[in-house]
């Protein structure tokens, strides 16, 4: 499993830090009880018992860069979107642009390897450890808002624009599965949605497919939305 990844929709909100422990964008308050969570540890923490939480203001997205800079790199989204489709190699490119642009803010950003359900469409994230020791509570989200600056710039709009594609080999086993359970599949399918669109999945029956697929072929690899 890979390390814990950093939310960056988080940075959008005012987010909850304990100042006193290790934190990441992934520390806020849970929403049903008064309580709040180190991701790095798992541990629960009531403020109650500490003096010493702070509570950040509000961050504006992409505020991090400068406003021209910030402007172009999500109007270049837009652009590429409209000359559209977007392809593996456009988005690769964008996954470049967000490693280098946290790069000029001193922080380090890991691309995600391909996963087989969506071998095309990668992520980015900060990976724990590489996130200074020395940064604790509002420390450390400071110090990872100018990634999630940068992947809002550069990423997030053609994020929910490419059509994920599924690796070859589980594809075949995935359609080989659900004929099994008495289903037609047409063969020309390349994704999850387009698999649950082919087929009656009232009962899951595709998820079930790609999950044993998985197992398989991909031993040790996390189901993920595709």
């Amino acid at each position: 499993m890979r390390p814990l990844s950093i939310v960056s929709v988080l940075a959008a909100m005012a987010a909850l830090i304990i100042g006193c422990s290790s934190s990441s964008e992934d520390t806020a308050r849970n929403q049903h009880e008064d309580v709040l969570i180190d991701p790095r540890t798992g541990e629960t923490i009531d403020p109650d018992e500490h003096d010493d939480i702070e509570i950040l203001p509000p961050h504006e997205p992409g505020s991090s860069l400068e406003p021209d800079v910030f402007d172009a790199a999500r109007q270049l989204q837009r652009d590429l979107i409209e000359a559209g489709p977007i392809t593996t190699e456009t988005y690769e490119d964008a996954l470049d642009r967000v490693v280098e642009c946290s790069a000029d803010f001193g922080v380090v950003a890991t691309i995600d390897e391909p996963h087989p359900i969506r071998v095309n469409v990668r992520d980015t994230y900060v990976r724990n450890e590489d996130i200074p020791e020395e940064l604790e509570g509002p420390e450390s989200l400071t110090y990872i808002r100018p990634y999630d600056d940068c992947v809002y710039a550069h990423l997030t709009l053609l994020q929910g624009s490419i059509e994920p594609v599924m690796a070859d080999d589980l594809m075949e086993y995935a359609t080989a599965c659900l004929q099994e359970e008495g289903h037609s599949p047409t063969g020309t399918e390349q994704n999850m949605d387009e698999l649950r669109s082919s087929v009656d999945n009232s009962r899951g029956v595709v998820e079930g497919c790609v999950a044993e697929g998985l197992n398989e072929l991909y031993p040790g690899t996390e189901m993920v939305m595709g």
